[in-house]
């Protein structure tokens, strides 16, 4: 089963929000006897929520920011998933001087519910995403050269 819903709001030209949500579920056939399941069993759930704001400060300059969230939520007892939860956050501000010319500047950050078992040192999934796995920040510039 899947299903999708997006809801876009755009009170003035400058500014744009949209929100997206994905939901897919995996399932077995009904009927099967799959390890003591005789009826249809769900496999995993993946949740999938977007958010993201576009605001246009003047003609040449922009902001966006994205809100990224995942979950797989599996059945332990049919898979070996772990269950996982993502969180991304994205910010681009951009300065267009024209087409082809322009200044980007970004910044990127990713978490994930990871957490240190201080007994062994290794890494466990469990809880909310609060444990950064990821950060970068960046500035492209490009420049169209016309002949």
């Amino acid at each position: 089963m899947n299903g999708e819903l997006g809801l876009r709001f755009r009170p003035t030209s400058q500014f744009n929000f949209e929100q997206t949500y994905i939901y897919s579920r995996l399932r077995t056939p009904g009927g099967l006897e799959l390890q003591e399941t005789p009826t249809s069993t769900t496999i995993f759930n993946n949740h999938i929520s977007r958010s993201k704001v576009n605001y246009q400060f003047t003609r040449e300059l922009s902001l966006r920011a994205i809100l990224d969230y995942q979950a797989v939520l599996p059945n332990t007892d049919l898979v070996e998933l772990e269950r996982e939860k993502r969180l991304n956050t994205d910010f681009l501000l951009t300065y267009l001087l024209n087409p082809g010319t322009a200044l980007h500047v970004g910044y990127t950050d990713g978490y994930e519910n990871l957490r240190l078992d201080p007994t062994n040192s290794l890494f466990l999934r469990g809880g909310a995403p609060t444990t950064s796995v990821g950060r970068q920040f960046f500035v492209k510039m490009s420049y169209l050269l016309r002949f």
